[in-house]
């Protein structure tokens, strides 16, 4: 994990946070005690990580999303893997990610066929 410098005309705080490691097993720690305040809200968060802990990300990150907040999740769609007849764990995880997504009625989403898919999600 690092922080680094914001350019001071940007009229942001001084450090940003970009974060970038396996952070299942300490995101929740993390994103509690990372905050500025204990009601702090995520305006953007970004999901690349183990394709099996998507659900648990995202059930991390969704209540700590402000309103209008943006959750951005890439390979949604694995290259169609999500497809096959018989799917690796991988494209099993993804699948009942995307079905997870669909049924939550605390965002509203779309999900992009550019690559290997992107879901972008709206906090309501």
């Amino acid at each position: 994990m690092r922080s680094r410098p914001q350019p001071s005309g940007a009229g942001l705080p001084s450090t940003h946070g970009l974060r970038s490691r396996a952070p299942r097993p300490g995101l929740h720690e993390y994103l509690i005690s990372h905050s500025t305040a204990p009601d702090a809200l995520l305006d953007l968060a970004f999901v690349d990580a183990d394709k099996t802990g998507y659900a648990a990300y995202w059930e991390e990150i969704v209540p700590r999303t402000r309103p209008g907040g943006v959750i951005v999740v890439d390979n949604t769609l694995l290259h169609g893997r999500i497809f096959h007849a018989e799917p690796d764990p991988d494209a099993v995880a993804i699948r009942q990610f995307n079905e997870h997504v669909l049924a939550d009625d605390r965002i509203v989403h779309a999900m992009l066929p550019v690559g290997d898919g992107l879901t972008v999600a709206r906090r309501k």
